[in-house]
Formats: C-alpha cells, structure tokens, sequence
C-alpha cells in the first residue's frame, strides 16, 4: 500500500487543522483606484497623488482611515512598524470580517516613477479592486488594467457628490471563468449614500473575493500550494510503516495488534481525520433528501466519519452525496451487518456494512466517542383500551417527557430526557 502511518504527534495535528482553516477565510484585502474625469488608462489613475472630497466621502462609507503604525489588527501585507507603505489605510469590520483596503492615494507616491511600482505592488495583486468614478468620467473597460491577478472590477460612479441627493452607480467587470456572486444589482443600478448602500457594497465585495477564488487559475494556484504543503507534511510526519503491514480491518489497519489487547484507545477514536467504510445505503424518511426526489433510495458508496461530520461519498464518481453533522445524530441501532442512523429528528440511514462485524462495533464506538449518539432500545407499549393511545408523550424536539404504567422498558426504569427515534407498527 502507498498510504502509511502518520507519528501521533500533536504538532502534525495542529499542521492539519492550520491548513483546513485556510478554507475559511474571514480576511480580505481589496484595491481602490481613484478615477477623474476624462482619464481613461491604468497610469492616469496610478498617478493621482491625491483624492477629491467626493473621493474622501466614499472612503468614509467604506470605513475608518487608520494609522498604520502600531496596528494590530488584519494589516494584508502593510507595513505597521515603519510607514513604508503609507502612514494610513482604510480598514472595516463587517459580519465577522475584517476588511483592508489598498487605497491608491493613501498608498506611496514616487513622482519619478511614473508606473507608481510601490502602489501596484499591492492593488496589482488584489483579486477584487474597486474602481471610483468621478462625474463625467469614461466608461471603465478591464482591458486598460495590464495584470493577470485582478479578476474582478466593481465599478462605483458618484453623481453630486457632497450633497444630500448624493448617489452612487455601481457596474460589475469580472474575468469569464468566475462565477456569479451576489447580491444582484438592481436594474437602475443606482443607490442613494445611506447605510443600506454601504451594506450592499461590502456585502458585494465579500462575495466577490470569495467567487475569484473559484476561478480555474486561482483554484488551480490553491490546489497546487496545498498539495504540495501536504507532501511535505507527510515526509516531516509520516513513518515507513504501511496500513497493510500493521494488521486488517477499517480502524485496525491504523492501530494494528494493539486493538486486540487493549481495545479502541482515544487518540484512535479521537483522531481528527476521516476513517471510512464500504457500505450499502438504504434511505428510510419522511420527506426527500436535499439530492433525491424520491423517498426511497438505495446505493453503494463509501462512509467517511470524522469528528464533526459524516459524508457519503458515491462510489462510482466520487461526489459526495449528503453531510451530517455529528452533533445531529441523537442514536443508532444495530441489526446483523445493518446500522440505523437517526438524526435531525425526521431521517434514518440505513448502513449495510460490507466489511467485518469488528468493523461495524469500532464504527459504533468511534461515533459514540465523536457525537452525543447512543445506542437506540426497543420498548414495547400497549394502547390504553379508554383512550387508545400508546401511553407516552413527547415534545417537539421528540423527547420523551411522560410515559403512564402500560410501557413496557427492557432492564429501564426511566425514559426521562430520552428521544424517540422511530416508531415500529405490531400486527395482531
């Protein structure tokens, strides 16, 4: 086997979940370029040393002009000890994000250099740049920015400026392989300056940043680092033992002989990657699942189960095909090679386990060790022969509040706080 053991080793764990919340970004750095009237090419704008009230106004609505030196917070790439990038920026928190904005005119202005190199270095490598407008200026067209980074342009024109009738136009320019982001501009494409427009706009930058990022060359760019930080993850960290060297089965190829001495011990049970099994999958609910119109469904694919998720991965073409959080499975039962998954209150996974019946005990002991899941005990009521209920009442979370002396509990004496998962019809 190509797969080997990785070192137990909490270094490589932490290396690992750095480079998956890398996916989660709550950072952005975004490039304005200043725009007067009647200038239509990329040097014009680089060399505006300064901006307009009208220009400062819309800064205003974007956020608060901070001074860089001695700045804590997320800076993208500026210079907070000695001002060599400029001594301010304009910087925002929205939604849980923090948002830096490479400002041309706050950015160095060397007059002998006429490409402004210092200024370019940063907005020529934003993937999302705003472009402001001054009344009467041309049209904006891409093909006067030469870079290969900048994949999209949101375009904000501003008509009487500095008054209270002050509106703002805005336009969209972005590279054919990014995918369209919201929220969609309405069709006059005019917004009054009001705290609705600001919302709109940074909600719009946001969501642009993240669809560059789907684009084939910077998804390409992404895909190509992580791999490679992964291979030298795996020389740093990884060992010269094989999973088939150290024994069989789903968990025992990772822990090997010492399973059958001494049992699933926490750092297996607790490892922070996916452990997967080949399983048949039978749909029983009560309503389709987010992939299926139909309400019954059955197919071979392959179970992953890591400690906050369970994905169903379809074995023919690698799609994963449905996500369960594993906060939302309150309990499972097992029958044969068979395992009832019930979560989110409405569903039931049927599992038909290709593998061992070792493997289907350490798939249960792994879950019960990553999720609130128990084990699910069959109870049998009889109706009330006055009343013809079952003698049980739930809540609307399912929980079990209040069972009379017609239930019947095998070795249990309290039901308190339990859930009922299914409910299973005796013909007489």
């Amino acid at each position: 086997s190509s797969l080997k053991l990785a070192k137990y080793e909490e270094k490589f764990t932490k290396e690992l979940m750095r480079l998956d919340e890398q996916e989660l970004n709550n950072r952005y750095k975004i490039g304005v370029l200043y725009c007067k009237a009647g200038q239509t090419s990329e040097e014009e704008w680089y060399n505006n040393e300064k901006g307009s009230k009208a220009f400062d106004e819309f800064l205003g609505l974007l956020g608060d002009q901070v001074k860089m030196k001695g700045f804590t917070k997320y800076k993208a790439q500026l210079d907070n000890k000695s001002d060599t990038t400029g001594e301010h920026s304009v910087f925002t928190e929205y939604e849980n994000s923090e948002m830096m904005f490479h400002v041309s005119t706050l950015l160095p202005y060397t007059e002998s250099n006429k490409q402004q190199l210092l200024r370019k270095r940063h907005i020529g490598n934003d993937i999302v740049t705003l472009i402001f407008q001054e009344p009467g200026s041309e049209p904006f067209s891409p093909k006067s920015i030469r870079s290969h980074f900048q994949h999209i342009f949101i375009v904000v024109r501003v008509e009487n400026p500095n008054t209270q009738f002050t509106e703002y136009k805005v336009a969209v320019s972005r590279s054919c392989d990014v995918p369209y982001f919201g929220p969609p501009i309405p069709e006059s494409g005019t917004f009054q300056k009001s705290e609705k427009f600001r919302n709109f706009l940074l909600t719009k930058l946001v969501n642009a940043c993240n669809a560059a990022l789907q684009s084939e060359k910077l998804y390409s760019m992404a895909a190509r680092t992580r791999k490679q930080y992964l291979s030298d993850l795996c020389k740093e960290s990884g060992t010269s033992s094989s999973l088939d060297q150290v024994g069989g089965g789903a968990l025992g190829r990772l822990f090997g002989r010492k399973r059958e001495r001494f049992g699933l011990v926490a750092p297996l049970l607790f490892t922070p990657g996916a452990l997967t099994w080949s399983v048949s999958v039978i749909m029983r609910h009560y309503k389709p699942l987010p992939f299926s119109e139909e309400h019954d469904s059955s197919f071979e694919c392959t179970l992953c189960l890591a400690p906050d998720i369970v994905t169903l991965v379809d074995s023919d073409n690698k799609i994963a095909l449905l996500h369960i959080p594993t906060q939302d499975i309150s309990g499972y039962s097992v029958d044969k090679n068979r395992i009832n998954l019930f979560y989110d209150n409405c569903y039931c996974l049927s599992l038909e386990c290709h593998e061992s019946d070792e493997d289907l005990q350490e798939f249960c002991k792994r879950l019960m060790a990553i999720s609130p899941a128990q084990e699910a005990i069959l109870l049998e009521f009889s109706r009330s022969v006055i009343s013809g209920l079952l003698g049980f009442t739930i809540d609307q979370d399912g929980a079990v509040v209040k069972v009379d002396g017609l239930a019947k509990m095998r070795g249990h004496k309290r039901l308190s706080y339990w859930n009922l998962v299914e409910v299973l019809y005796q013909d007489f």
